[in-house]
């Protein structure tokens, strides 16, 4: 699958993934991408540091 080199993502992560999408969404962030997020996943999001 090939995915534009930046833009927006939206992210919804269950709670028992959270943790181990952290490398993921780093990862993304470095690549240029924005995210949008459902509410428990952008908690996590902005708790990185991350905006939203």
């Amino acid at each position: 699958m090939m995915l534009p080199v930046k833009g927006f993502i939206l992210i919804s992560i269950r709670d028992e993934d959270k943790a181990d999408s952290i490398n993921l969404i780093r990862e993304l962030d470095e690549m240029g991408y924005s995210f949008f997020a459902t509410e428990g996943t952008a908690t996590v999001i902005n708790g990185l540091g991350f905006p939203l």
